[in-house]
């Protein structure tokens, strides 16, 4: 998750004048939050790494639970569609 986000950082802010967002007080150093937070999710849904997660978990989904979910910070949170429900997170387990 932070490996997208960072991603999804610098992409914004490559895209936008930073300076000018946050003098209007609607971003952070990294561009406007919710725009960050919308393209990490799409990186986050069709990108590189849910492979690696299929790789790891055999499936296209993270391993997370939606408990799990909730715990993280907001802005970590992979969308619903790319976590596992609450028995395959349990029953799937490597370890």
């Amino acid at each position: 998750m932070s490996t997208t986000l960072e991603q999804a950082r610098l992409l914004v802010q490559r895209k936008r004048h930073v300076l000018e967002e946050i003098e209007s007080g609607g971003a952070t150093e990294y561009g406007p939050l919710e725009e960050v937070k919308d393209v990490a999710n799409t990186m986050r849904e069709f990108g590189v790494r849910i492979h690696v997660a299929k790789k790891n978990v055999g499936r296209f989904k993270y391993s997370f639970n939606s408990l799990q979910r909730k715990l993280l910070p907001e802005i970590y949170r992979p969308p619903m569609s790319t976590i596992q429900d609450m028995v395959t997170s349990v029953t799937a387990r490597d370890s």
